[in-house]
Formats: structure tokens, sequence, C-alpha cells
């Protein structure tokens, strides 16, 4: 029996080590695939809008972007970002150092919340086919 558990333990730790590298594989994200127009909308309150990223060049592990908002309250406002993406958390930063982003990419999708002198928002984007 003892030979027996010590087989059945030695393959869990097998399928637990080999499920890990999978999933290490998967996370794993191309930096020049995130490269174009990611589009949807923001949120905070009871203020809503357009939001569109457009990462324009990976540069020396630095992401340069452009981020355009526009909706009721809103306005239209343009600021240029630069960033790392860290695993799957893409942070972006205001060129003249006002606001933060911060999405989780997942895909064809990013997810995450833009902090500013004002507020927070949350935004979600889909990639611009």
């Amino acid at each position: 029996m003892s030979k027996l558990r010590s087989c059945s333990w030695a393959l869990c730790l097998i399928f637990v080590f080999a499920g890990g590298l999978a999933s290490a594989q998967q996370a794993a994200i191309d930096p020049q695939s995130l490269i174009g127009a990611w589009m949807g909308t923001f949120s905070t309150g009871s203020n809503t809008g357009e939001y569109i990223l457009t990462l324009t060049r990976f540069e020396n592990g630095i992401y340069y972007a452009r981020g355009q908002t526009s909706g009721i309250g809103q306005g239209n406002t343009i600021s240029d970002l630069e960033g790392k993406l860290a695993g799957n958390l893409l942070t972006l930063t205001n060129v003249d150092k006002t606001g933060t982003l911060e999405f989780k990419v997942d895909g064809d999708k990013m997810a995450g919340e833009g902090c500013g002198r004002r507020a927070c928002v949350k935004i979600l984007l889909q990639r611009n086919k």
C-alpha cells in the first residue's frame, strides 16, 4: 500500500507541476501583439463614454500609446502615454505624469482602471479588428 500511495503522490506532483507550466506558458503575451487600436467604454459614477487606446509602438521594453476619451460631461481628451507589460498587466502613465492606467490583458480584451487628477474610471476595451 505504501508503494501505491507514493506512486499516486508522485503522479499528483507531476500533474500539478505540468499544469503550472502550461498556465505559465499561456500567460506569456507577445508584446508586439498588443500594438493597434483597442476600443471600449469608461465609467465613473454617473459619467460614461467611449475610450480608445491606440498602442503605436513597442521599443526597448516600453509601449508608446495614445488614449482618447469622449462622452457626456467628459468632452474630448487625448493623452500621450508610455508604459510596460509585466505578465498580463499593462501599466501606462501620461507623459506629463498626471495619470496612470492599469489593464489586465486577456486575449482580445482588456479591463482596468485609469486614475488622474480628478477621479478614477473603470475601463473595458476590446481589440478593434
